[in-house]
């Protein structure tokens, strides 16, 4: 029994032996091994926490909060997205609309993969309608809306809900036999357009963009979709790229918009884009409506350009003479001007303001080579029958404004067009 004793105890302390080299030797080899696995962990450990370092950004709480804004009641970060991001680890798509504009969300949240922030405009009965449509949508389309999506509501003041309390009145669940709260609606049953509400696009802009949990955001309108792998690649740019992501850098990247007609699919990759504006299937954004809005520099280069795995930086520009009329949509950060609030969808030209701001403040515009966003499927046109009735007059007219961003940022010559300050 001794013998057997003795060589269970020598069996049991040479598998101990064992167990401590593996242990040592396993990482040991994986530090020093080059398998794509082991570069990979390595790489992605190294890029987290260098964006944090290049862009000195801090992570922000996603808290719910009801405040008066003005002359709106803001329900902020109303219905939460379950996951929470650190500064550096994602970039947040940030949009507006109102319920109708709903259904646009979901190719947006598949495509993109990542956080968004949503503010809704929802005065009166249209408060309702819009709690039921996020619910529609967080129980009857895919679980990314309960993951990734973060909605804010705006109410006017004049315009409560009389249902109260209000702080609690969402309910999440939606029997999905039903049909979408938005569908067979039209846009003149609205309560806002009975009663004539005014549309407070920059508001809702800023509340969605500074919401973001992320420090880079785009900020875009609801009916653009974007291309694939946005976030990742656009991540891995900022670790090469260094220098223009510190915090005293003034650049924002610009992802080129286009449009294709009705009944066309949406291209999801920069091949598939190419191919149908080569087959006049897809043309620039506006083209038809405001063309010098959204032309992009050297696009014909653009478009003929090789398409590579991953992101890169294509040229760069300045706002100034030929693109003085320019608002593209681009990645940026919070720490870039605002969106110019005395100024709503009602007045026209209400992206125009932010980037005179931008262009006062010598911003380069950086064009992305291989990301981008197209239209929900329909190409806008201006015609007799169909104006842009875009034009309501305002106190805060461009030549007013202008002076006052002169007066705090200084002139530069080419920020002005003459098209625009009437």
């Amino acid at each position: 029994m001794k013998i057997l004793r003795g060589g269970r105890t020598t069996l049991i302390i040479g598998i101990l032996i064992s167990t401590v080299l593996i242990i040592y030797l396993i990482p040991h080899k994986i530090r020093n091994c080059p398998s794509d696995v082991s570069r990979s962990i390595i790489t992605t450990n190294n890029q987290i926490k260098s964006i944090r370092e290049i862009v000195d950004c801090y992570d922000k709480p996603l808290k719910f909060s009801i405040k008066q804004y003005e002359k709106y009641w803001v329900f902020k970060n109303f219905v939460q997205a379950a996951r929470r991001y650190k500064c550096d680890k994602s970039v947040t798509f940030t949009t507006i609309g109102d319920y109708l504009h709903a259904d646009n969300l979901i190719v947006i949240v598949e495509r993109w993969k990542g956080p968004v922030s949503v503010a809704f405009h929802a005065s009166g009965e249209d408060f309702f309608a819009t709690l039921r449509a996020i619910a529609y949508l967080r129980n009857c389309h895919s679980l990314a809306f309960k993951e990734f999506v973060t909605f804010h509501i705006v109410v006017d003041s004049d315009h409560i809900p009389k249902n109260i309390p209000l702080y609690n009145i969402y309910a999440d669940q939606f029997n999905c036999s039903e049909a979408a709260p938005y569908e067979n609606v039209s846009r003149t049953n609205l309560y806002k357009t009975k009663h004539n509400i005014t549309y407070p696009i920059n508001i809702l802009r800023n509340i969605a963009r500074e919401s973001a949990q992320t420090h880079f955001v785009l900020a875009a309108d609801i009916e653009l979709y974007p291309s694939l792998n946005v976030i990742p690649n656009f991540l891995k740019l900022v670790t090469k790229k260094k220098d223009l992501f510190n915090s005293n850098s003034r650049s924002v990247f610009v992802l080129p918009p286009f449009e294709v007609p009705l009944n066309e699919t949406v291209p999801i990759d920069k091949k598939s884009l190419v191919r149908m504006y080569n087959n006049k299937k897809a043309i620039m954004f506006h083209k038809f409506t405001c063309s010098p809005c959204h032309k992009i520099p050297k696009l014909e280069e653009w478009l003929k350009l090789d398409v590579k795995e991953g992101l890169n930086l294509f040229t760069v520009t300045k706002r100034t003479f030929q693109y003085s009329l320019w608002e593209p949509f681009y990645i940026g950060t919070n720490d870039d001007p605002l969106f110019e609030e005395r100024i709503h969808w009602e007045n026209g030209r209400d992206k125009l303001d932010q980037n005179y701001m931008q262009c006062l403040l010598d911003y380069d515009y950086w064009i992305l080579d291989n990301a981008f966003l197209v239209h929900r499927p329909g190409i806008k046109t201006f015609s007799e029958a169909h104006p842009d009735t875009r034009h309501k007059p305002t106190v805060y007219n461009s030549q007013r404004l202008r002076t006052g961003y002169n007066a705090i940022y200084g002139e530069r010559k080419g920020c002005l067009s003459k098209v625009v300050f009437i």
